[in-house]
């Protein structure tokens, strides 16, 4: 970082650490599975490739496609050690810009679509997990961390299993088919490591692909001016002293805007130079017709 984050100063040491932590747990597992004068090259290689390719903030793979829900997703999160660091920082950053920006939005916005902003759109596509992100907070956004440290230690416990799968020769000890054919107990033992593994790839897995629950309702707009319409009618009744009559005695709302189409609120731009039918023939009120 060349400045100073816009959010809280923990976010970049959060994220940081928690890349920091991806990174070793890599830097534990290669030495085990390759020769060792071989380590700082591959390892080097491989996070430069993944660590850019897979980072989402070069092109050809971007979040949108990171996001898009197929193996990419999966990838970017396993190998690229700075997938969930660039994300954190970026969406913290963005997060902490004011409603007026197209960025976030206040937890005072009623009845709004908070995937309507910046950060949902196609072009940035941050933080799709989590609907709250678009929620106006300068504290930092945190959901990188958990699948990082998830990672980190999935990671680390394929390195102890490489530590004693591979490389047995050169430790005085037999190959493991040797081991489990010599003892049933090894084999059950093999079993429920491999187990375990599994167990910890699919719950890092489900942790970097659940959709948060957002804290927030979207009713939509013709839900939403029905529900004006119900609250004008109570209040109506209430400010008339009309709370004791029959409702059917007093004129509906609903029924009087039964004709209302909600689906035309929004209104359309007009191109330059063109106006409606409606207008067309009426006259400018800015040209005065009378005589002199």
């Amino acid at each position: 970082m060349l400045r100073e984050p816009v959010a809280e100063w923990t976010v970049f040491f959060a994220h940081f650490l928690a890349m920091a932590w991806t990174v070793v747990s890599w830097s534990l597992l290669f030495p085990m599975i390759i020769p060792a004068e071989n380590v700082s090259t591959v390892l080097g290689a491989f996070f430069a490739f993944f660590g850019l390719l897979l980072s989402g903030a070069v092109p050809p793979i971007g979040f949108e496609a990171i996001y898009a829900g197929d193996i990419v997703e999966h990838l970017s999160a396993w190998l690229s050690v700075t997938r969930f660091f660039l994300e954190g920082m970026a969406a913290s950053e963005h997060r902490c810009l004011p409603e007026q920006s197209g960025w976030t939005v206040s937890e005072e916005s009623i009845n709004f679509d908070r995937a309507n902003t910046l950060m949902a759109y196609n072009r940035f596509s941050y933080a799709r997990h989590d609907p709250n992100a678009t929620l106006y907070d300068c504290r930092g956004w945190y959901w990188g961390i958990l699948p990082s440290i998830c990672i980190g230690i999935t990671v680390r416990y394929l390195g102890f299993l490489a530590m004693h799968g591979f490389n047995r020769g050169k430790q005085t000890k037999k190959p493991v088919f040797h081991e489990i054919q010599k003892d049933g107990k090894c084999g059950i033992l093999v079993v429920v490591l491999l187990l375990v593994l599994i167990g910890l790839i699919a719950f890092t897995t489900w942790l970097y692909t659940r959709d948060l629950e957002a804290d927030y309702e979207y009713v939509g707009i013709e839900k939403w001016v029905q529900t004006g319409l119900e609250q004008n009618l109570t209040e109506l009744r209430q400010t008339l002293n009309l709370t004791d009559r029959n409702v059917s005695d007093i004129p509906n709302l609903l029924e009087m805007n039964a004709d209302l189409d909600t689906s035309a609120l929004t209104r359309e731009t007009l191109p330059t130079g063109e106006f409606p039918d409606e207008f067309a023939n009426q006259p400018d009120p800015n040209v005065f017709e009378g005589t002199v």
